[in-house]
């Protein structure tokens, strides 16, 4: 609601975020509210179970496919002591731009075709080369 008149922003995307001891994770979550309102409580409830001692693993969803920020979070984590400074932030910066572009949830999900419009994206809406 913005001066009492309900306003709607395709153009915006949603993200996580929370910290790991000193470390700041920041996950893109798309642009559907429902599906960010989830994965949001599904984060707390896993901090939460953590701060009380319980170990939790991700579940993968009903198909077995792997939710595509999930994905990038773990592979960003993965490559993170093997990669200099600067690689790893261009490496986080194009996932996050690809996250925001992309429509999938899952990472079985993309196609060339996504990948296609992702370069359009990168030229039409971030001013940058393909």
């Amino acid at each position: 609601m913005v001066n009492g008149a309900e306003e709607r922003h395709t153009e915006g995307a949603y993200y996580l975020e929370w910290r790991e001891g000193t470390k700041r994770v920041r996950v893109s979550l798309g642009k559907d509210a429902q599906d960010a309102t989830a994965r949001r409580l599904r984060k707390e409830a896993e901090l939460n179970a953590n701060n009380h001692g319980v170990s939790v693993t991700p579940t993968p969803s009903k198909n077995g496919h792997r939710q595509l920020s999930v994905a990038i979070s773990e592979w960003l984590a993965e490559i993170k002591p093997d990669e200099e400074a600067q690689t790893l932030a261009a490496y986080t910066n194009g996932l996050e731009y690809f996250a925001e572009s992309c429509t999938k949830q899952f990472v079985e999900d993309v196609e060339r075709r996504d990948l296609l419009a992702f370069t359009a994206y990168l030229r039409d809406k971030k001013d940058l080369a393909p």
